[in-house]
């Protein structure tokens, strides 16, 4: 409505505000409003050294965009329906499970407040905010850890949030898989275009399988087969049931060539060239 109007008047009456417009479209709105004095105040961070962790623009936003989508927010273990920020010396560790896949990624950043560890379990929905309030072109992100909350600001802007309860799996004991698994390399665009195709014709699961110098995609309900160049390392005939969701989900975020260690029993952890990683748990057969 408001994009019609040239010439608006705001007038506060009681408990209600009224908007009118008198350009020829006129039209009358009214809404509840909350007293100036009754509005919750965000918490003064005017001193720096409040600030627990600077981190670049850009790294903090593909950190958001890399692990905010996996998340399960309806579980009953409020803790997975939020992403972890875990800022350990001079690195900070975003990481988001819904018990059968796991995002992480970590950045670099620089340490403010008091140079201890700090953690906190920050909702999804604060951080798809982030991902849409905070300009591309502003160089920083300040991140200031509160009890029960944080406070992320840049030149122009804050958000603050409340935080989720509970306590966070030892996700670092579910990437430590590696020495273990076979390992594939492979384009991710490769990869994107095999599962896509597997998802368009309605497969809920793939099985990947190694080979000599290439990845299988097959799904013998569906009589479906796709393979595709790889660098394999180990015994070539590791294969694995993943969730074809899960799989997709990653390889469209993912940049780049991609570290892969196979295994049916075990967390598929992946990797792409810029370090992140992901894990999904494969199907049971």
């Amino acid at each position: 409505v408001l994009d019609d109007a040239s010439d608006v008047n705001f007038d506060f009456l009681d408990s209600k505000a009224e908007i009118t417009s008198e350009n020829g479209k006129a039209f009358r709105f009214a809404f509840g409003y909350v007293d100036v004095p009754d509005f919750p105040g965000l918490v003064n961070v005017d001193d720096e050294n409040l600030v627990d962790a600077t981190f670049n623009t850009k790294d903090f936003i593909r950190c958001a965009v890399q692990t905010g989508f996996a998340v399960d927010a309806e579980n009953t273990r409020y803790a997975l329906g939020g992403v972890l920020l875990n800022v350990v010396g001079e690195r900070g560790w975003f990481v988001a499970t819904c018990g059968r896949r796991l995002a992480c990624r970590s950045e670099i950043c620089n340490r403010g407040g008091d140079g201890k560890d700090k953690a906190a379990i920050i909702p999804a929905t604060t951080v798809a905010a982030l991902v849409k309030v905070i300009p591309a072109d502003v160089k920083s992100v300040w991140v200031s850890f509160f009890e029960g909350k944080v406070l992320f600001q840049w030149d122009g802007g804050c958000l603050e949030t409340t935080l989720v309860d509970g306590r966070y799996p030892n996700w670092r004991l579910i990437l430590d898989v590696r020495a273990k698994e076979v390992e594939a390399q492979y384009e991710a665009a490769d990869a994107r275009k095999a599962a896509d195709a597997f998802a368009k014709i309605g497969a809920k699961e793939v099985t990947v399988r190694t080979g000599k110098d290439e990845l299988i995609f097959e799904n013998e309900e569906k009589g479906a087969k796709i393979v595709i160049p790889a660098a394999i390392n180990g015994i070539e005939s590791a294969s694995a049931s993943l969730d074809v969701k899960f799989f997709v989900d990653f390889l469209t975020r993912a940049d780049g060539r991609v570290t892969h260690y196979v295994n049916e029993d075990r967390p598929n952890l992946m990797t792409d060239e810029n370090g992140w990683q992901y894990v999904i748990m494969p199907l049971k057969k």
